[in-house]
């Protein structure tokens, strides 16, 4: 996913039974990008052909890849009302059990980061 969210277009093989190749097939479809799952090695060649040579394509891609992204179900979740909000919590809650428990350590940690990334990650 980190690729997709630089603007940098995946293409995954379908048919191999590994946790890598499940995921990066279910990112592709949740994204509508069913097009780049290929289904052997020849296709996976002549897909990543295509996007490799088409410049104006690869452009509009690096524009548009985060957007999609983040209209996608990866990282919407219209069904669960306030979904965002309760992971933060959830996050924020995580972190201050975790914290308690480093005792002297936790002085080492700059907390104030992590809060802040749970937000951005959150979308407040």
């Amino acid at each position: 996913m980190d690729c997709l969210w630089n603007g940098l277009p995946v293409v995954a093989k379908a048919g191999a039974e590994t946790f890598t190749t499940r995921l990066g097939c279910s990112v592709l479809a949740a994204m509508g990008l069913s097009e780049w799952i290929a289904a052997d090695e020849d296709e996976y060649i002549r897909i990543a052909a295509g996007l490799a040579s088409d410049a104006p394509r690869l452009s509009e891609l690096r524009r548009t890849l985060r957007q999609k992204l983040e209209r996608s179900p990866m990282r919407d979740f219209p069904d669960l009302p306030g979904a965002r909000v309760r992971l933060s919590q959830h996050v924020e809650k995580l972190v201050r059990v975790v914290r308690s428990g480093l005792g002297r350590y936790a002085e080492f940690i700059d907390w104030s980061d992590v809060a802040r990334e749970v937000r951005r990650g959150s979308g407040e």
